[in-house]
């Protein structure tokens, strides 16, 4: 036991053993229905003047007929022209020299018709820790049944920051009503590289509904259980 742990810190020092990955706080929820997931790992310089898109996105696929938002891509917005790309710990990120700075992610959801939307939000950074404030969402009516315009349904603030370590954090937002699409605001202090940010969705019941159908389900069991069927 002594030998191993002397090699553990020996391969810590050499860096033999890798970093903290990017994906560091995923939640349970990742690759279920209505799910959506999307990373941006800035891995290339120079970094675009305008829309960032994510390095990778996936999604949990339909529960019955529902579809991705399709009016725009994700991607970030960041909130002038001076950001540029950083090497940052060897793998890219973003920074802003010049100023404290935030920028936008404009998340894309299943378009359905469940009330409520949860989101994880997990930023990987160099420097002073970045603020998730929160996300204001939006409803496209004409694909609710409504008129063509889009709704806001106003600001959601972002729960407490959960600093894993001192370059990565995360922050969940619960909304209701359930969005098509958000779009959720960090700002960053001057000087701070972003290295990796990784966004989380997905649609579900009310939690009254979902206590009901665990409690059907468990009732369900016990009736199998107990009278064999």
């Amino acid at each position: 036991m002594k030998r191993i742990g002397m090699f553990l810190i020996a391969a810590m020092a050499l860096g033999v053993i890798p970093a903290m990955a990017d994906n560091f706080a995923p939640p349970d929820y990742v690759g279920d229905p209505l799910s959506y997931h999307a990373e941006w790992e800035f891995a290339n310089g120079p970094l675009p003047t305008g829309e960032i898109y994510p390095d990778s996105e996936s999604n949990g696929g339909p529960k019955n007929g529902e579809f991705l938002y399709d009016r725009f891509d994700t991607h970030i917005d960041p909130d002038g022209s001076d950001w540029s790309w950083d090497p940052a710990d060897g793998d890219g990120g973003m920074v802003n020299t010049n100023r404290n700075a935030s920028f936008a992610i404009n998340t894309i959801n299943w378009v359905d018709e469940e009330p409520d939307k949860s989101l994880r939000i997990q930023v990987t950074y160099i420097g002073q820790a970045p603020t998730v404030t929160g996300a204001n969402g939006y409803q496209f009516d004409p694909y609710h049944g409504g008129p063509t315009n889009t709704t806001d349904f106003g600001f959601f603030q972002a729960d407490a920051t959960v600093d894993v370590d001192q370059s990565h954090l995360y922050n969940d937002i619960a909304m209701q009503p359930n969005p098509d699409w958000e779009q959720i605001v960090v700002n960053v202090p001057q000087g701070t590289v972003i290295d990796e940010v990784v966004v989380d969705s997905i649609s579900i019941p009310e939690p009254s509904v979902l206590v009901l159908v665990l409690a059907v389900g468990g009732g369900l069991a016990f009736v199998r259980r107990r009278f064999g069927i």
